[in-house]
C-alpha cells in the first residue's frame, strides 16, 4: 500500500479538504501516475492507467446483483415457508394457491411472476430445503 505522506512514493495524491458551514471533512484521492513515454522532442507524457476505476464499477455491479439474487432466493423461501404453513393447516392445496395468485394479481400487479407454476415451486423450494436453512 502506497503512503500518502511518502515523498517518495510514484503516486501522485491529492488533499481535499471539504468545508459547509458546520461540517468539515477530508479524504485522500490516488491518482496512478507513470511518465515512462516520452514524445519526439524527449519530453515525458503521462501515462495514466484508469482501468482500476472500470474494475471498481464492474466489482460493485457483480456485487449488487449477488445481492439481489440473494434477497431473491430469501423471498422466495419465505413466501414458500408462509404457503406452506397455509397448506398444511388448512389442507386445501389448490385453493390456497389459487387465492394467493387472485390476491396478488387484484392488489400487486407488479408481480407478473407471482403465478402458480412459480408458486408451487416456491413451496417445493421451502420444503426442499426448510431443514438446511439455519435461520430467517
Amino acid at each position: 500500500m502506497l503512503n500518502p505522506l511518502d515523498s517518495t512514493s510514484p503516486c501522485l495524491f491529492t488533499y481535499i479538504l471539504h468545508v459547509n458551514k458546520n461540517l468539515c471533512f477530508s479524504r485522500f484521492i490516488n491518482i496512478s501516475i507513470t511518465t515512462k513515454k516520452y514524445n519526439e522532442g524527449g519530453d515525458k507524457i503521462l501515462d495514466v492507467n484508469f482501468n482500476h476505476i472500470i474494475e471498481m464499477i464492474e466489482q460493485r455491479k457483480n456485487n449488487a446483483y449477488r445481492k439481489v439474487n440473494e434477497e431473491l432466493i430469501l423471498l422466495y423461501f419465505e413466501i414458500g415457508k408462509y404457503l406452506s404453513e397455509l397448506i398444511d393447516n388448512s389442507g386445501y392445496d389448490d385453493k390456497i394457491i389459487d387465492k394467493s395468485v387472485g390476491f396478488m394479481r387484484n392488489n400487486y400487479p407488479l408481480a407478473k411472476w407471482f403465478n402458480k407454476r412459480n408458486i408451487r415451486s416456491m413451496v417445493q423450494f421451502y420444503k426442499t430445503y426448510k431443514d438446511d436453512i439455519l435461520a430467517l
